[in-house]
């Protein structure tokens, strides 16, 4: 039988420090007094007139966007949303939900 205060043999540990990525605290410490708009990060870059490309969306759907996280903490960590802002899964449109979830589970 195993100790449960130790890891089994084999196992990853994860750590804080192991999870902590030194060169976000530009990003997460950036001047709290720039520019604000009222749409969010999602939505300029959607209206940024970019490429798909250049923007790391990797596909669009008739509801919903799908887009490489820029800041990942795995490699391939993809965010999927939807065009509307909406501020509660709840408040999603029967077709954005199912949607939505859809390429959730197909990745």
């Amino acid at each position: 039988m195993r100790d449960q205060g130790r890891p089994a043999a084999g196992s990853v540990v994860v750590t804080l420090e192991h999870i902590w990525n030194g060169w976000r605290a530009k990003y997460v410490q950036r001047d709290s007094h720039a520019q604000r708009t009222d749409v969010s990060v999602f939505t300029e870059i959607l209206q940024s007139g970019l490429s798909d490309e250049e923007c790391f969306i990797v596909h669009r759907g008739k509801e919903c966007f799908v887009i490489l996280n820029a800041f990942p903490y795995s490699p391939g960590h993809l965010l999927v949303l939807p065009y509307r802002e909406v501020s509660d899964v709840e408040a999603l449109t029967a077709s954005e939900h199912a949607e939505l979830f859809a390429l959730v589970t197909t990745g």
